[in-house]
């Protein structure tokens, strides 16, 4: 299977040693997330596939209280495909998640996703809330494409 093909969505809440995110890795030519000390997130860029990652702390996202932080596993959390190169990152080519297009304009993606729960006309960003996953989109400054399209799980409250 290759990069392009995989499920993103189905990664998110896996543990970064499950089999599926460690083939991610692997694609990537990346090592498995490191937690910083003091942090409960760990990011990693999958610069060669287009991909950014955020893993979040078990005990952080859980609350569990049997856990310490920095004890439990790093779970994936986020996935972040990127439109064109920049900061090192090449484009993602694949399918994006919810049949977008890196091709769509500001209204044709709220066409396919409906009205945002939270919206931000100075920053350029759209947020949708679907099946317990939220959804961010990244415009151009003339709103006519994507730069970035993210699927999240949403952080404890």
């Amino acid at each position: 299977m290759t990069a392009a093909a995989i499920p993103y969505v189905t990664l998110l809440g896996q543990s970064s040693d499950s089999d599926a995110v460690r083939a991610l890795l692997d694609r990537g030519d990346a090592g498995p997330p490191v937690l910083e000390r003091g942090d409960v997130k760990a990011w990693l860029d999958l610069t060669s596939l287009g991909i950014g990652l955020v893993f979040a702390d078990e005990a952080f996202l859980t609350r569990d209280e049997t856990l310490a932080i920095g004890e439990g596993s790093l779970i994936l959390t986020s996935i972040r495909f990127v439109a064109k190169p920049s900061n090192d990152f090449e484009p993602f080519t694949g399918p994006l998640p919810m049949g977008v297009s890196f091709s769509d304009s500001r209204a044709d993606i709220r066409k396919t996703l409906g009205a945002p729960e939270w919206e931000s006309d100075p920053l350029r960003k759209d947020r949708w809330r679907i099946d317990g996953t939220l959804y961010f989109a990244n415009y151009t400054p003339s709103l006519d494409r994507l730069i970035s399209f993210s699927a999240q799980v949403p952080d404890p409250q």
